[in-house]
């Protein structure tokens, strides 16, 4: 799938969700439910699905024969975290946000950080990713305290977060227009990457601030950052000789991605109550170790592009 095409894709299903706003009407609930459950399992939790691949076959972290060893490692990555969250979940929790921010940032500013000078790059990245995570508790402050749950208050309360949010949001957007401008200016950044950057960056940050909290958040997870993300692992595999076809990408993606989602709906539904809140936990200890081979399959990428 070239860039226009997955552009094409991404805003026909933004408008999709955002026409009844526009309309002045509302989609039912269940049927909200039912696509963003769909979306986010199809490219939300499948594009972790296959690290364990990508260590062996691309990055050449392990041999094959090793991927079994690969998988007990990550998952003691995938326990200590479990463990941070327990014993200090205000730190899990900001760790949690950090790592996103560069997760987020790295993934949706990709084609800017692969010819920029790694600082510059970093930095528009970098202000793009807190931008995306520090939009969701400024604008839908409301739905934040409604999911956390007591005990997580009392220790980090929704108007500290709001309040923190508010700063970090308005500086790193000053930041990326600053960074911005000046790749243009003295590095000669294309403007079709930047025209290309800020239409996709505007019409997720619209869709993440005017949608529901969990709507805008599951369709900017699932289209703008994982649908790419997949494109990409596709991609790496297939210059590696090791996917076949698209049919068999899928069969690569789909043990874990239906054990994952399994264990998320399991947490949704017989959690009594915040379960949305111990969801995120559950989605936070799976996608540490993803967004850590991530950063370095994106690095081997950008330096076998310079070679």
């Amino acid at each position: 799938m070239n860039y226009l095409a997955l552009r094409t894709v991404q805003f026909s299903i933004t408008g999709c969700f955002l026409l009844p706003l526009i309309m002045g009407w509302t989609y039912p609930v269940w049927f909200t439910v039912i696509v963003l459950a769909v979306l986010v399992g199809l490219f939300g939790i499948s594009h972790g699905a296959i690290d364990h691949i990508l260590a062996s076959d691309v990055l050449g972290w392990i041999k094959p024969a090793q991927q079994f060893l690969f998988m007990g490692k990550y998952l003691a990555v995938m326990l200590l975290y479990g463990l941070l969250w327990l014993f200090a979940p205000v730190v899990g929790f900001w760790l949690f946000l950090l790592y996103s921010a560069w997760h987020f940032g790295q993934s949706d500013a990709l084609l800017i950080w692969n010819v920029l000078p790694k600082v510059l790059g970093t930095s528009i990245a970098m202000s793009w990713g807190f931008m995306v995570i520090s939009s969701i508790p400024l604008f839908h402050s409301a739905e934040l305290a409604e999911v956390l749950p007591l005990w997580f208050v009392v220790k980090l309360s929704s108007s500290t977060i709001v309040s923190i949010a508010h700063r970090i949001f308005f500086l790193s957007l000053g930041f990326l227009v600053t960074c911005v401008l000046s790749a243009l200016a003295f590095y000669r950044l294309q403007i079709r990457i930047v025209l290309d950057f800020t239409m996709t960056s505007l019409v997720s940050l619209y869709a993440l601030v005017v949608l529901p909290m969990w709507v805008g958040f599951g369709l900017y997870f699932s289209i703008f950052h994982a649908l790419p993300s997949l494109i990409n692992e596709y991609k790496a595999l297939q210059s590696s000789e090791r996917v076949e076809s698209t049919k068999h990408f899928v069969k690569m993606l789909a043990p874990f991605t239906l054990v994952a989602y399994i264990g998320l709906v399991a947490i949704v539904l017989y959690a009594q109550s915040h379960s949305y809140f111990y969801a995120l936990i559950a989605i936070s200890i799976l996608a540490f170790p993803h967004s850590v081979l991530m950063h370095f399959l994106y690095v081997k990428l950008r330096l076998k592009a310079d070679a």
